[in-house]
């Protein structure tokens, strides 16, 4: 059983942030009342709305950049969910007030028109294509070692043929270390020698959100701690 509670602040919100979001979107200019933090019952300022309307917005906050281990390119950019605002009359300083707050919302946070579509509860596990291979790129919150019920962005999506409900094995990238038996050996193939140890199964994880060329997903079961970097694959 997967606790819907561990991804639903991931459902339906803006979690990947485009370069062009981070320029074009509308933003937060400032907090009523010289508030530096605001939340649910204030109201905010925004600018960029012209074009957009009256409606309901949500409110996100970009973070890191979401780099492939691979290519090095990014990918994205994290986007976290701080809240939802209502804006009834839009002008070029746009006053909307905070309707719902999962964290504290502060100037510079973008907004995003809320996606009416229903998301559903049920997420059927199922094997992904054979030959999926990737990376786990960045962990949601920060932290170094991943443990159960944590939510992770993979380098692979939709055009590797992953979906909403695919479970992939995740393996811990084998240490390099110094080849100790050559230690004491004079043989000059010896001399610098390095071991590459074999990956090890650490786990699973549930996608459960998917873009184009990455993926969110959420760690359902762990053998030994998860890190950045460590490979996901079809079992």
């Amino acid at each position: 059983t997967i606790p819907f509670d561990a991804i639903a602040a991931f459902l339906g919100k803006p979690s990947i942030l485009s370069k062009e979001d981070l320029e074009n979107a509308p933003r937060v200019a400032a907090l009523r009342d010289g508030h530096i933090v605001a939340g649910a019952g204030n109201d905010v300022y925004v600018k960029g709305l012209q074009d957009m309307g009256p409606g309901r917005y949500s409110t996100v906050r970009a973070g890191e950049a979401l780099k492939d281990p691979e290519s090095g390119k990014v990918l994205g950019y994290m986007g976290t969910y701080t809240g939802a605002v209502r804006v009834d009359a839009v002008d070029k300083i746009t006053r909307g007030a905070i309707t719902d707050s999962a964290r504290e919302t502060t100037a510079g946070d973008l907004l995003f028109a809320v996606d009416n579509q229903t998301v559903s509860r049920d997420i059927v596990p199922r094997a992904p294509p054979a030959g999926v291979s990737g990376q786990i790129m960045a962990v949601v919150d920060g932290v170094s070692m991943i443990g159960q019920y944590q939510v992770v962005a993979v380098n692979r999506g939709t055009r590797d043929g992953l979906e909403t409900g695919h479970v992939l094995a995740i393996d811990q990238k084998g240490e390099v270390l110094d080849d100790r038996s050559c230690k004491r050996s004079a043989l000059s193939w010896c001399i610098g020698k390095k071991l590459h140890l074999p990956d090890e199964r650490a786990g699973t994880l549930l996608v459960f959100k998917t873009y184009e060329r990455m993926s969110y997903g959420l760690i359902v079961t762990t053998t030994i701690p998860v890190r950045v970097a460590d490979r996901v694959r079809t079992p």
